[in-house]
């Protein structure tokens, strides 16, 4: 969401909505928030009861290939590009008639199907950016 907007909501910050979905164990999760809060936390919550498990589950498979560094202008620019396109689904995904503003007394009830359709995104994002940091850190510190 830091690299998408829509109607100059700041990356979903002036969106409010309400997270109703179901855990894998058949529990309700409910949660109020932004937009963009809901992708920073509320949907990673949903997948696990902590982030060290979900970390954990996304650890199972190898880290996706990523731009290599040295991260100068051209690949700062894919990754945000990337990125961006993420943000554009996670938007066109929401409910039909979803104000590109709103307050917390109005919030857009967002469903379970929701998080169903956008969890591929939300997993392989989470990954990339592991891939990412590895990247950098491996480029600055010598390792690989």
């Amino acid at each position: 969401m830091h690299a998408s907007e829509r109607n100059r909501d700041q990356g979903g910050n002036k969106l409010h909505v309400v997270l109703h979905a179901r855990r894998s164990d058949g529990t309700a999760y409910t949660r109020a928030s932004t937009f963009h809060s809901m992708w920073d936390d509320s949907l990673i919550d949903l997948q696990a009861y902590s982030w060290g498990s979900y970390a954990d589950a996304l650890d199972a498979n190898p880290l996706p290939a990523v731009e290599a560094p040295p991260y100068d202008e051209a690949r700062i620019a894919a990754w945000v590009n990337d990125t961006h396109a993420v943000g554009l689904r996670a938007y066109q995904l929401l409910p039909p008639g979803t104000p590109d503003h709103n307050d917390t007394s109005h919030p857009v009830d967002i469903s379970n199907d929701y998080a169903v359709a956008i969890k591929v995104d939300l997993d392989t994002e989470l990954a990339k950016g592991a891939a990412r940091l590895k990247a950098i850190l491996d480029d600055a510190l010598g390792g690989s």
